[in-house]
């Protein structure tokens, strides 16, 4: 899960997803081919979350957009900011603590439902933990 920035506006990507914004005027495809039949079309600046990809062609809502027409939106650094203030946050479901903000990072421990935990600082997808180390944002709630 992810907050991207795209012409002032942030949009949520979930984590199996991304986003594209289109750079100029195209038409949407039924099937992933310019070939198949056109159900649509996109102006330039929209803002779409991609389920998959075929050949050079991205699946929207709404069918088939061709890549060239397209940019990838990039995801956050996970850049971690100190808090001037933390908080305390109810785990409520079993998560890893991580030895980074990064789902690739090494597990450290893995925390249990109902844990309380104090964060002192937070990126877009983990909260830090005072303790050290760092948990994903959806595995817990602000307490």
């Amino acid at each position: 899960m992810a907050n991207v920035k795209f012409n002032e506006k942030t949009y949520y990507v979930p984590s199996e997803k991304f986003l594209v914004g289109v750079k100029q005027h195209c038409n949407v495809y039924k099937d992933p081919s310019t070939s198949s039949k056109k159900v649509a079309s996109v102006e330039e600046n929209q803002v779409f979350s991609v389920s998959s990809k075929v050949n050079d062609m991205y699946r929207i809502k709404l069918g088939w957009l061709e890549n060239e027409a397209c940019d990838i939106l990039k995801g956050p650094t996970n850049e971690v900011i100190e808090l001037a203030e933390s908080f305390v946050v109810k785990i409520i479901s079993n998560i890893p603590v991580f030895t980074e903000p990064s789902m690739n990072a090494h597990t450290a421990t893995v925390l249990r439902i109902g844990d309380v935990e104090r964060v002192v600082g937070e990126s877009e997808d983990f909260f830090k933990l005072e303790h050290g180390g760092y948990i994903e944002k959806r595995g817990c709630r602000r307490y």
